[in-house]
């Protein structure tokens, strides 16, 4: 019901869309900007999970990828589970089919059709509390921390906390690399490195300032907690940029100095904000605003956007602006 509610809406939406003039659109420029900000931050975000390894699967996705290739009979829930998050995680439909290939009553061009359907209506994957109901959930408590955790209600929470926790010791590891002058040694969840020395180090002195790529509130935090600099985006506007400089100046404030990455903090938060000046306050904005669609477009084709979104701009005119 819910997947033929949002195919519903986006044919509506897309109807009306169609209809509108250029001069019209053009009134929604400041809400299409404000929602090219927040759309761009969800897609920063959510791109990582294209390159989620399979150390990182949750175990409901483990365990029905495990039943299907021994022959177990998976029930539909767990079948519908596995390829929609598959689907999420970036995999293509031919890597989800062959999934199914141990099947009991497998065949081919029926998984096909249903996989395809499932790509295609851009289904949700199950929550927590929805395969717990169906018994697709293989976990006990006290079986998997991660699970035992109250927050933990869907398996994208776990495949996303798991790719954070991989992103943090990769990156302090390799910020040892550069800052520590002995010899590197580091043993983690992640990585195991015996004792070398890395080269080349750089010469300057102080060090050169450190910084981290935020897309998100969790990764802005986690480098003000760590005493680095801040890089984000600023296709919100200025009261965007303002909250994440005051949210990045509190946490640094209030970090622990075990924690300090670096010989030195490096308070400084920088962000990127398209802009385009022209005497020609219109003829700026419309070139801004394909400027900022073609990131949009960019991203679609390589990460993760809503499905509306990806119809709306694969079928738009190439000369439209973003704001048909």
């Amino acid at each position: 019901m819910k997947e033929r509610i949002r195919e519903n809406l986006h044919t509506t939406c897309t109807e009306r869309m169609d209809k509108m003039s250029e001069e019209f659109a053009a009134l929604f420029a400041d809400p299409v900007e404000r929602i090219t900000g927040l759309l761009s931050e969800r897609v920063e975000a959510e791109m990582p999970m294209t390159a989620a390894v399979r150390e990182d699967w949750p175990p409901c996705f483990e365990s029905a990828v495990s039943e299907l290739n021994q022959g177990v009979n998976v029930n539909h829930v767990g079948r519908v589970f596995l390829a929609a998050f598959s689907k999420s995680v970036g995999m293509s439909q031919e890597q989800t089919c062959s999934f199914f290939a141990n099947a009991p009553d497998y065949s081919a061009d029926t998984t096909s059709y249903q996989v395809n359907q499932i790509y295609e209506r851009d289904y949700t994957p199950h929550g927590c509390a929805a395969l717990k109901t169906s018994a697709r959930c293989p976990v006990q408590p006290g079986d998997d921390r991660l699970c035992d955790q109250e927050w933990l209600t869907h398996p994208l929470k776990y495949l996303r906390a798991k790719q954070r926790s991989r992103y943090r010791e990769v990156s302090q590891a390799a910020e040892e690399s550069e800052v520590v002058e002995d010899e590197v040694e580091h043993h983690g969840e992640f990585i195991d490195l015996p004792s070398r020395p890395v080269h080349p180090k750089p010469l300057q002195d102080p060090h050169p300032p450190l910084y981290q790529a935020c897309t998100g509130t969790e990764s802005l935090l986690d480098a003000a907690a760590r005493g680095i600099g801040a890089l984000v985006l600023g296709f919100g506007g200025p009261g965007e940029v303002a909250a994440k400089n005051e949210a990045y100046r509190r946490a640094f404030a209030e970090r622990r100095p075990e924690d300090q990455v670096g010989f030195a903090p490096n308070e400084h938060l920088a962000a990127l904000c398209p802009a385009v000046v022209l005497d020609d306050g219109v003829e700026a904005r419309r070139i801004g605003l394909r400027g900022q669609r073609f990131f949009l477009e960019a991203i679609a084709h390589w990460g993760t956007v809503p499905i509306w979104f990806k119809n709306r701009i694969s079928s738009a005119p190439a000369s439209s602006s973003c704001s048909t």
